[in-house]
């Protein structure tokens, strides 16, 4: 074959190769390993994220790095799966630090092949000292976000009534913070630690009070209590959120909560909101008359329950998807009557119908309830994943 031949056919490879994109090919690898039931299938698929990584590698992501690093562990091709966990233990996971990903609770099945090699252990010794100073400075972290000044006694005893009350009142003790977000761990019990994360506005102020907003997470069968959270939370789903939060000087506050201790069911872990409030009003500057709660699905659920059950701390409520629904504990519908709730419904909704949330609405306005269903057409349950969502909030 003569080599301007040779070199059309190869210019023709790489020109098929690039056809699809970086999306589709790593779209076709996931779906491939997903459903890969042996070697062969797995190689194919890893085959064709080393391909995406060659084709397009200023689009590389390092969630696909840690898919391929794990299909590599499984196929015994170790060099492969130590070339991609170098990058991911220099640069985390969505923002979460690379040392989760070798002393996590999924490494040793996730990386058996890999246990006995002293790449391993190289990588498993720095990680497991890169996470005690990770929650060394945490704590630091945590420490300065709840530090704040302590009444003068001396002064206070010297005052009248009058004074003393004026005293406590300009002298709140809050401090201004050194950052604008803290991941903030919240004890539940002896044996249980979750935390909240805490975004205050750009230019926060420790003399002026503010409003807060709680979002509550869903699918909580299916989430972990987290003792610690990254600014990851601020993206994906919960960026409009942290758009509008930003515009308006309003703090926003994401608890992490599990099956078991969580605001829907069971009762375990109900008490989280308000004592997360709290605690945090010891350390900034709240409204207490504008402290809301808001969530999407069982997080929206859960703002629904606390307008049912425990309404007092909170100003009003809002919720996505919602399911208006209390699973624990006898309550009645006319308890909304003294506060109102904001719900954003879809009509392809496979979790609340929105036929039940129209029989709910001609119900609320019956009894006179500051209840109001916003329906937006053409969307499902996972509403707060469309552009098509940021007029609602």
């Amino acid at each position: 074959m003569r080599p301007g031949i040779l070199f059309l056919l190869l210019m023709l490879n790489v020109a098929i190769g690039r056809s699809q994109t970086y999306k589709q090919l790593i779209d076709s690898a996931g779906h491939i390993s997903e459903t890969a039931k042996g070697a062969v299938g797995k190689s194919k698929a890893l085959n064709i994220y080393e391909k995406a990584f060659a084709l397009y590698p200023k689009n590389m992501k390092n969630w696909d790095r840690y898919k391929a690093s794990i299909l590599a562990a499984a196929l015994a091709k170790k060099d492969q799966a130590f070339k991609q966990l170098a990058f991911l233990a220099k640069d985390g996971l969505a923002n979460n630090p690379g040392w989760e990903i070798i002393t996590g609770a999924d490494a040793a099945a996730d990386y058996k092949n890999l246990l006995k090699d002293p790449r391993w252990k190289k990588l498993e010794q720095k990680a497991r000292l890169e996470r005690k100073t990770f929650y060394q400075l945490l704590m630091v972290h945590q420490q300065e976000f709840q530090r704040r000044v302590s009444p003068d006694k001396n002064r206070m005893e010297q005052q009248n009534g009058k004074e003393l009350y004026r005293y406590l009142k300009d002298e709140e003790g809050f401090l201004a913070k050194k950052s604008r977000d803290y991941s903030i761990q919240f004890k539940i019990s002896d044996t249980a630690i979750t935390s909240y994360y805490v975004r205050l506005p750009k230019d926060y102020n420790p003399k002026k009070r503010y409003s807060l907003l709680f979002f509550l997470h869903g699918a909580v069968n299916y989430t972990s209590l987290a003792d610690y959270q990254s600014s990851y939370i601020l993206g994906d789903w919960n960026r409009f959120y942290t758009k509008y939060a930003d515009q308006q000087e309003v703090i926003m506050v994401y608890p992490a909560g599990s099956k078991k201790y969580n605001w829907m069911k069971p009762d375990d872990g109900f008490f989280m909101i308000p004592a997360m409030l709290r605690e945090i009003k010891k350390s900034i500057n709240i409204d207490d008359d504008k402290v809301f709660i808001s969530g999407h699905s069982n997080g929206a659920t859960g703002s629904f329950s606390y307008l049912m059950k425990q309404q007092s701390p909170f100003a009003g409520f809002y919720g996505f998807n919602t399911k208006p629904k209390v699973f624990t504990g006898g309550t009645f519908i006319k308890n909304i009557l003294n506060r109102s709730f904001f719900n954003v419904s879809t009509d392809m909704d496979y979790y609340y119908h929105p036929d039940a949330h129209d029989s709910l609405t001609v119900m609320m306005k019956k009894i006179g309830a500051d209840y109001h269903d916003h329906r937006y057409n053409g969307f499902p349950h996972s509403f707060p994943e469309y552009d098509e969502s940021e007029p609602a909030m």
